[in-house]
């Protein structure tokens, strides 16, 4: 009873992993607009900042 019981949680939990990977879902084609915000403590001169307004810049040109 054991072994039928360890296969059938085995088996359901592929299909709930794989009930996520549906082709249905990716095809769906949304023009939504995200907005990322970004925060930290550090200056306007430390690298951090830097990288956080070159990210920016990327993510608007794209």
């Amino acid at each position: 009873m054991k072994k039928w019981s360890v296969f059938i949680l085995i088996v359901l939990t592929c299909l709930f992993m794989m009930s996520g990977c549906s082709s249905v879902a990716n095809s769906k084609k949304t023009d939504a607009e995200y907005v990322l915000r970004l925060g930290h403590l550090q200056t306007e001169t430390h690298p951090y900042h830097k990288g956080a307004l070159k990210f920016k810049e990327l993510v608007e040109k794209k």
